[in-house]
């Protein structure tokens, strides 16, 4: 079913290669610019969906497709075009990425499926990363983004976490807490 919320995500999707496409043109602004659309539609198609009554576990899917498309092209951009800042904050960037990867990998190992349980925790973590990120980039200061990448990995740890309790996979989880309490998720 095509939806406003599936078009965000379609959209997020295919700015992943023009991101990368961006960067090898060394194209610094516009990078800028189609990151920060594809962050905000992100931002936005979330709500959208739940308000309405969108949602559904093939958008979950897309959404998560998208994010880890949107993520790693600016990661790839990111080294292309800010190799110094790169070398430089690679622990942090070292951990973030780990923070992504390896619920993913305890997902794909227990599910077979990715997961994407876009918890509370998750989505500050994604704003953080996303704001702190664009500042290094543009004005310099890595101590956001390093602070940033410790709730990066307090998220992924909650997914981790979230993972090995659940029995099967689930889209829209708050936190860990709601699962273990046996809380509705939505």
């Amino acid at each position: 079913m095509v939806n406003f919320p599936v078009l965000l995500g379609t959209f997020r999707l295919a700015m992943a290669p023009v991101l990368l496409s961006l960067a090898v043109l060394d194209q610094h602004t516009a990078f800028l610019v189609v990151l920060v659309t594809a962050l905000l539609s992100d931002s936005i198609d979330g709500p959208i969906a739940r308000h309405f009554d969108q949602q559904s576990p093939a958008g979950a899917r897309l959404d998560t497709c998208a994010d880890i498309s949107i993520y790693f092209s600016y990661l790839l951009g990111a080294c292309w075009l800010w190799p110094g800042i790169i070398r430089r904050e690679l622990p942090y960037i070292l951990i973030l990425v780990s923070s992504i990867l390896l619920p993913a990998l305890a997902g794909l190992i227990k599910f077979r499926a990715v997961t994407g349980y876009h918890t509370w925790l998750a989505k500050i973590a994604s704003v953080c990363i996303a704001a702190s990120s664009l500042l290094m980039f543009i004005f310099g200061p890595a101590v956001p983004f390093r602070v940033s990448t410790l709730v990066c990995l307090l998220a992924g740890i909650e997914e981790f976490c979230i993972t090995l309790v659940l029995n099967r996979p689930d889209a829209d989880v708050r936190s860990l807490w709601h699962v273990l309490r046996k809380q509705p998720y939505r």
